[in-house]
């Protein structure tokens, strides 16, 4: 098992919005903060998949959230 933080989940929103162009809520990233987080425990030689979901956000909560995102991850 894997835990991760509210920032750790704030970045992981961030990064689909910067990488993807993907908003998804904070509760649809905790699997790819997971795995951003703790990458060790993932099979090098496999495929990896992240359920993201949720598009639910209002634009105040997004910038928030990537805000703290980006703070947490410099």
């Amino acid at each position: 098992m894997v835990t991760v933080s509210e920032a750790q989940i704030a970045h992981a929103c961030r990064v689909t919005v910067d990488l993807a162009n993907i908003v998804i809520e904070p509760g649809g990233a905790v699997g790819l903060a997971a795995a951003l987080q703790d990458h060790r425990h993932l099979d090098r030689g496999g495929p990896v998949v992240a359920v993201a979901g949720g598009g639910n956000v209002d634009l105040a909560a997004l910038a928030k959230i990537t805000e703290i995102g980006e703070s947490a991850h410099g």
